[in-house]
Formats: C-alpha cells, sequence, structure tokens
C-alpha cells in the first residue's frame, strides 16, 4: 500500500510483514526544503502505522548536497526514527563509493553517541535487506 506518493518520497507499506520502504530520492540544494516535508511524512507515517520495520533504498539514488548540510538532515533522521517504536531499519548501499564512504562515517560517528535505539544493517541488494528485516529480532532496548 502507497501511503505518501510525492515526487521527492514514495512510502511503501507493507502490513503483512511491517516493512515501510522508501527509494532514497536524487537530492540538491534545490531539493532540501521538499526533503524536509517529506521526512516529516516519513516519520508521521512510522507512528501512525506503528512501523517497526524501515528499508531505505539509496541503491540508485544520487546526493549532490554538500557534507555540511546534508550530514545535520540524516542525524535529524535518525534522532526523529528514535521517537518512534521502529526496531529495525536497514539501508541498500548506494552504487556511489564516495558517498557510501561519507555514510559509513556518519554511521560511526552515530553509533559512538549511542543514537540508535533500533538495529541497523547495510546490504548490497533489497532482498537482502527484506530478509534481515523479516528475521526475528534480537535487540532488546
Amino acid at each position: 500500500m502507497i501511503l505518501y506518493p510525492d515526487a521527492l518520497l514514495a512510502l511503501e507499506y507493507e502490513m503483512s510483514t511491517d516493512i515501510l520502504t522508501v527509494p532514497w530520492p536524487n537530492l540538491t540544494g534545490a531539493a532540501l526544503p521538499e526533503l524536509e516535508v517529506a521526512l516529516t511524512k516519513l516519520i508521521d507515517a512510522i507512528k501512525h502505522y506503528d512501523v517497526k520495520r524501515l528499508l531505505i533504498d539509496s541503491q540508485n539514488s544520487r546526493v549532490d548536497i554538500p557534507q555540511e548540510i546534508y550530514k545535520p538532515v540524516i542525524f535529524g533522521l535518525i534522532q526523529a526514527l528514535t521517537k518512534t517504536r521502529l526496531t529495525k531499519m536497514a539501508r541498500v548501499l548506494p552504487e556511489d563509493v564516495l558517498r557510501e564512504r561519507q555514510l559509513r562515517s556518519y554511521n560511526a560517528e552515530m553509533a559512538s553517541k549511542n543514537m540508535f535505539t533500533f538495529q541497523t544493517g547495510e546490504f548490497a541488494t533489497r532482498a537482502a535487506a527484506r530478509h534481515w528485516l523479516s528475521e526475528a529480532e534480537e535487540f532488546i532496548r
């Protein structure tokens, strides 16, 4: 079921598996205001549907935003997700090696600050991410 379709994000919720799938959009500086609105809709949907599993597919997305602008967006998203009942978040890795390196450094920094209240996983394919999300949970809050 499509929860929120727009030009930037399309939230697809599968009730039988409790997985919300979000194809990460291509981002430029011009898209930042729309991204903030879309991320608010994402958080609202997670809260409203009490989603426990989130799949972010960034495999084909491009991000052309300076790090000093993009980093607060990502950190803000993670902080907002900690205020939900999310238990697992999987991310399909982007094909852009430089961007992935940047995202891994963000991930390491957030982990060192104990920002995650849910399990996270990184995967090469959407199928592998879905499989991991569907497994029994072992994480204790």
